[in-house]
């Protein structure tokens, strides 16, 4: 049933699909090319997967950004968050990798990779946090509509990011009760979940006792729902 091979192949066509209709010179051209509608929207999803009630960034060692595009989530950290520790932001795409060096790789503290996070080694390596905003939104059964080789993709992900985090996760998914079912079927290539879902798997790959939220942004009802997860 899966493939890793086709895996990769089918999130790089993903993304390099919605770089691609963003060819414009405009303020949100950054975020449009890394799937975004706007920069706006990218920060307030940004505020929404960084603010846990339990943590002080300031007493954060380290990040792993998995999906990370051209790394811009690290400036949100460094100048809204006062992040002083160590990011890691990992991307299937060697183009954003490369613009993510060329924006944030001046500063020793940033380290950017090219990689397939399901497939790169993760031996012996933590974080205190790790977040993942982008990694659900594929649909890995087209040209059917997203189903079991999407949410057995989910699930990989979801317990390596649990195997990797030390205090929190935060984990981007688009909310099926909030989408139209039009949008759904004309956005084949997209994946969605119930919230129940990432419940659940969250529930069978976690050994550790945890507290989750989950909001919708920019309001409650939109389907741009993060998943927010604190060890305790």
């Amino acid at each position: 049933m899966y493939n890793q091979e086709e895996y990769k192949l089918q999130t790089q066509a993903f993304y390099l699909d919605r770089a691609s209709r963003s060819n414009d010179n405009s303020f949100d051209k950054i975020a449009k090319r890394v799937g975004w509608e706007s920069c706006t929207l990218q920060y307030i999803g940004f505020e929404v997967a960084t603010t846990y009630h339990e943590i002080n960034w300031q007493n954060i060692k380290s990040v792993l950004d998995i999906g990370c595009g051209y790394g811009t989530l690290v400036q949100h950290l460094r100048e809204n968050k006062n992040f002083q520790g160590n990011y890691t932001g990992i991307d299937i795409l060697p183009n954003f990798i490369e613009e993510a060096k060329k924006l944030y790789g001046s500063d020793e503290r940033n380290n950017f990779i090219e990689g397939d996070f399901l497939a790169d080694d993760w031996s012996n390596k933590y974080y205190d946090i790790v977040i993942s905003l982008g990694i659900l939104g594929v649909n890995y059964d087209q040209p059917n509509q997203y189903g079991e080789k999407s949410k057995y993709c989910a699930k990989r992900a979801i317990a390596l990011m649990m195997k990797l985090a030390k205090l929190a996760i935060s984990i981007y998914f688009l909310n099926e009760d909030n989408f139209p079912i039009l949008q759904r079927l004309t956005n084949f290539d997209m994946a969605f979940y119930q919230p129940e879902e990432i419940q659940q798997i969250i529930k069978e790959v976690s050994d550790k006792k945890y507290n989750l939220t989950i909001e919708s942004f920019p309001e409650a009802n939109d389907a741009k729902t993060i998943a927010k997860l604190c060890f305790v």
